[in-house]
């Protein structure tokens, strides 16, 4: 079980009307790393708090993406660093009422594992193929480069991170 797991399994402790969360900082084995590992489990807090109000437990590894680019759009709107196939594909979705953008969304956040895909999103792996080819041919990209791969994923924590 991780550190994770066992801080939520004692938040459960808690009853329910006391909504305690946690911001878990990476480990750190020096003292002078303390003031470090509290702004990770600050900025863990409140970044996941703004992500997903119902989760309780917000460990800084898992967000430290999200953390960096809420940091970053303090100062720069962040929205122009959006890959442009995500933009298109949100468009035709909404004028053809398809889900590409969730079928590469899951595929980039499984991956790029097909069968993992299908199974996330309980479809056949050859709608899902089909899906991904569609996506490619709209936006002429390859979702098997890996620099598409960086730049979509990087767009999808974008979205996240503004809401």
């Amino acid at each position: 079980i991780d550190d994770a797991a066992k801080v939520h399994h004692l938040l459960n402790l808690f009853p329910s009307d006391y909504n305690v969360s946690v911001g878990i900082s990476n480990s750190f084995h020096r003292i002078e790393y303390l003031r470090e590992a509290l702004r990770e489990a600050q900025d863990a807090l409140s970044t996941g708090k703004s992500i997903d109000s119902k989760r309780r437990v917000f460990p800084f590894e898992e967000l430290s993406i999200s953390i960096m680019l809420r940091h970053f759009s303090e100062k720069e709107d962040i929205s122009r660093f959006i890959h442009p196939a995500v933009l298109r594909l949100k468009q035709y979705d909404d004028e053809y009422n398809t889900k590409l953008l969730t079928t590469v969304r899951e595929y980039i956040q499984q991956s790029g594992s097909i069968k993992k895909t299908a199974e996330a999103l309980f479809m056949h792996r050859n709608s899902v193929i089909y899906r991904l080819r569609k996506a490619e041919e709209i936006c002429d990209i390859s979702l098997d480069d890996p620099d598409t791969q960086f730049a979509l994923r990087m767009s999808f924590c974008i979205l996240k991170t503004l809401g």
